[in-house]
């Protein structure tokens, strides 16, 4: 019984774990998809700090 349980906990650990690596891989697929434009809104955003932080 003990070990049908730790298999069945270490069967549900591996399964976890691949959601985890699956939702990762999305977002950073999702990033790729997007990155153009994100990187431009980030370039933007830096632009405005570096502007309101010199007073131009």
């Amino acid at each position: 019984e003990f070990y049908r349980l730790r298999s069945s906990l270490k069967a549900k650990q591996e399964h976890a774990s691949l959601l985890d690596d699956f939702k990762e891989f999305d977002r950073t697929r999702l990033d790729l998809e997007e990155g153009g434009g994100s990187e431009q809104q980030n370039l933007l955003k830096e632009r405005a700090s570096i502007s309101r932080s010199t007073g131009q």
